[in-house]
């Protein structure tokens, strides 16, 4: 029972930051599922790890040296030091509640560094946002103004008209009968004074309260959509989508792609070297789960695209482009 209240009270509490927060925590899960590792030690947390890549842009795996054994563990830290001719850190600086602190090397055997994609190697792009970190927060940013907004609009259009009165008698009157209203009572008598003594003031007028919520549930998908898109991903939400013409998705989508092509070639390589320098047995490919989703949006396409995919969609005549019409 304690935890029902507590939800309760939370309930009086939703704010922007309220729907951020939870936006954040749906959207992070997304974007990791993208990729799986295989041959990382036992002592090394995969969800970790994978997070620490997507929002940070990079992560190191280091060994480190116990009383009883050897582990590596997947670390978040400065990046630091004399940089090369490129600049790109050669200092790795640990500081870990449980690890403990430690300056390494960038070459040395005992670490392996990470990174999300080839930008995320230079500490001059560092102001940009590490991984994926700039588009999920930039996403969860937009979605969480317009729940916030549809939350808004929602308590509005239980708010019809306003009463003004002249003083607190007459409104401790008219405050009687809205309760009364409210409780359900459907028939009662009052004094004729009372409509003479109040003014009805419509609270809404010129606002259409269901259009306003339908144009914001409609750019919510919108945005949905293209947080898809930037990650490879085909969307029935994309309301441009209808608009243009097959060769233009294909060609969208094929530079979209490029982003989730850099991140696994970038992890390859970095398992790569990783495996040359520690002599681990680490690989990074596309999840299972990631895999299937591609199949399938293929497989899609190739159902609705019969005729080569040359068709155009025409949303306002709702008709294509093309066919044919019945002559009189």
């Amino acid at each position: 029972m304690e935890t029902l209240e507590n939800l309760k009270g939370a309930f009086n509490k939703i704010t922007r930051e309220f729907y951020f927060n939870t936006t954040l925590k749906q959207l992070i899960p997304i974007v990791t599922k993208m990729i799986d590792f295989k041959g990382l030690p036992d002592s090394v947390n995969q969800r970790y790890f994978k997070t620490a890549l997507f929002m940070t842009g990079h992560c190191a795996l280091v060994k480190v040296y116990g009383t009883n054994s050897v582990n590596w563990y997947a670390v978040i830290g400065g990046r630091g030091g004399k940089p090369d001719p490129y600049y790109i850190p050669t200092i790795f600086t640990l500081a870990n509640p449980a690890l403990g602190s430690e300056t390494i090397p960038l070459d040395s055997q005992n670490i392996a560094m990470f990174y999300l994609t080839s930008i995320d190697e230079l500490t001059s792009y560092a102001g940009m946002g590490g991984g994926l970190s700039g588009l999920i927060v930039r996403t969860a940013t937009l979605l969480s103004n317009i729940d916030f907004s549809i939350d808004t609009a929602v308590k509005k259009s239980r708010i019809v008209s306003i009463v003004t009165c002249e003083n607190s008698t007459v409104k401790n009157r008219i405050d009687d009968i809205i309760k009364r209203i409210m409780n359900g009572e459907d028939v009662f008598t009052v004094n004729q004074d009372y409509t003479e003594d109040i003014k009805i003031n419509p609270f809404l007028q010129g606002a259409n309260i269901p259009e306003i919520i339908q144009q914001l549930v409609e750019l919510r998908q919108f945005i949905l959509a293209q947080f898809y898109h930037c990650l490879g991903v085909n969307s029935n939400y994309n309301l441009k989508r209808a608009q243009i013409s097959n060769e233009e998705i294909k060609t969208n989508d094929d530079l979209l792609i490029v982003n989730t092509a850099d991140i696994i070639a970038e992890l390859q390589e970095c398992c790569k070297l990783c495996n040359a320098k520690t002599g681990l047995n680490i690989s990074v490919d596309y999840s299972e789960e990631w895999k299937k989703l591609q199949r399938s949006e293929e497989t899609e396409e190739t159902e609705t695209e019969p005729n080569g995919g040359e068709q155009n969609e025409d949303i306002e005549n709702g008709e294509r482009v093309g066919d044919s019409k019945p002559t009189d």
